[in-house]
């Protein structure tokens, strides 16, 4: 459909976003495996990272590895799991 429509998947990506923020439900796990956001949030921590930091650092700490929307899921997953272990 992206195709056909001439979106990007950084569009599509901002889609999911946007409906996320809304409250639906995303499954971000079809973005993004398990060792991509082990190592994203490894760099996360290695760089003390906080809410709103700009995400170019972390992606040149990864060594351009990792899209940025990879970077933006896993970093979305992060914050989830920091909340639930808060509560």
């Amino acid at each position: 459909i992206a195709t056909k429509r001439s979106m990007s998947a950084g569009t599509i990506f901002t889609h999911f976003l946007k409906l996320h923020q809304q409250g639906r439900s995303i499954d971000w796990s079809r973005f993004i495996d398990t060792a991509t956001y082990n190592d994203i949030t490894a760099g996360v921590i290695a760089l003390n990272m906080q809410k709103g930091d700009r995400l170019t650092p972390l992606y040149e700490h990864l060594g351009q590895r990792f899209t940025f929307e990879q970077i933006r899921v896993a970093l979305l997953l992060w914050e989830q799991e920091q909340q639930v272990k808060s509560e």
